[in-house]
């Protein structure tokens, strides 16, 4: 419940000493740590985050008082579309765009083989391209932006939906009839073994996706796009 930067240094400084505790320092290269928003990550600053109430926070400058090892501050989108593109999926690739699909949208792009971060770091928030202009409000003050329609809670909400209308489906016994019990295991298994309304309901957010990302490829004549 506490999402201040003090809060995170004393979680950091419990985890590092737990995990480096039988370890060698001299082996140690560096501390990196990403972030849930745009991140100009020369200065270590995270410029603003619709997750964290942080705005123009100086992150590197924070984590260098308490830690001896060389800071390394990214966001988090920008951290696995550099991690594809250098030993992943992407390595043999110029032009393409990473999405991470979860309880939110995280994306990042490469062009012309360089990560490609726009004026003031922010690009890349495919999460916040609006599908539906009269949609549902969005943390980042729009409307119908794809992370109201294509992400976990999205998923879930569209199966809760779904069920009021047809209590009969196997899935309101799964939950033992109670909305708060409904998980995302609960609707992969239940697509997996057939149940049309969980199927209804990725296909749905799978429709969506496919919105936002071909128009990004129509955008930006990519070569390749990793979810």
């Amino acid at each position: 419940s506490d999402l201040s930067v003090a809060a995170l240094l004393q979680i950091l400084e419990e985890c590092v000493a737990a995990v480096t505790a039988d370890v060698d320092p001299a082996r140690i290269l560096a501390l990196g740590v990403c972030v849930p928003g745009i991140v100009d990550s020369a200065a270590g600053i995270v410029t603003f985050s619709v997750i964290l109430p942080w705005k123009n926070v100086a992150l590197a400058e924070a984590l260098r008082q308490r830690f001896v090892y060389p800071i390394a501050v990214f966001s988090r989108g920008n951290a696995a579309t550099w991690g594809e593109r250098w030993y992943g999926a992407g390595r043999d690739v110029d032009n393409l765009l990473y999405v991470r699909v979860g309880a939110g949208i995280v994306s990042g792009l490469v062009l012309h083989g360089q990560p490609y971060l726009g004026r003031n770091y922010g690009a890349g928030e495919l999460g916040h391209m609006t599908v539906q202009p009269e949609g549902t409000l969005c943390r980042c003050g729009n409307r119908g932006c794809l992370a109201t329609v294509a992400t976990t809670d999205a998923l879930l909400n569209r199966v809760r939906q779904l069920l009021r209308h047809d209590t009969s489906n196997a899935l309101w016994t799964t939950m033992q009839h109670n909305f708060d019990h409904l998980t995302l295991t609960d609707v992969v298994n239940a697509a997996q073994d057939a149940n049309p309304l969980a199927q209804q309901a990725l296909a749905e957010i799978g429709r969506w996706l496919g919105v936002a990302v071909a128009s990004a490829i129509n955008l930006l004549n990519l070569e390749m796009v990793i979810v």
